[in-house]
């Protein structure tokens, strides 16, 4: 079985046939009101994120706890190409990239620094490629405001 054949089963979402793992992994920080609070790596295809899914990031769920944030609310995707993607999966709350919303459904190329708030949340998610300092704080995957 695939990676995300056992954990997506009960999930419609499913990572397009164009995602790949990337050759070294990508980042994504999280900061709560400008302070660090961890960090998700993206060292396979994808990363879901939902209130309904579970919080397993080694497995490519994240939980967030937030009453703005749908059961499957949006997913970052890295392409066999070794572009990283972000797409809104219809929320009612929205995914904004850099302040603005995000259209439904549409892969949206993320660029180094690219900062995603899902919902209402007070957290924001800002891609890198450089590995976070091993003295950061440990990774903290479920967000509420």
């Amino acid at each position: 079985p695939g990676f995300f054949s056992t954990i997506m089963a009960d999930l419609n979402w499913r990572p397009p046939g164009w995602s790949a793992k990337p050759s070294t992994p990508r980042y994504l920080l999280i900061t709560k009101e400008g302070a660090s609070t961890g960090h998700l790596t993206i060292s396979d295809r994808a990363l879901l994120f939902g209130r309904r899914v579970p919080n397993e990031p080694e497995r490519g769920t994240v939980r967030l706890d937030h009453d703005s944030i749908s059961r499957q609310h949006a997913a970052v995707v890295h392409s066999f190409q070794g572009e990283t993607f972000a797409v809104d999966l219809g929320s009612r709350f929205g995914t904004t990239l850099d302040g603005e919303k995000m259209p439904a459904n549409k892969y949206t190329p993320l660029r180094e620094g690219a900062t995603l708030i899902f919902g209402a949340s007070s957290r924001s998610y800002t891609l890198t490629a450089t590995p976070p300092a091993a003295a950061a704080a440990k990774p903290r995957a479920a967000a509420a405001s």
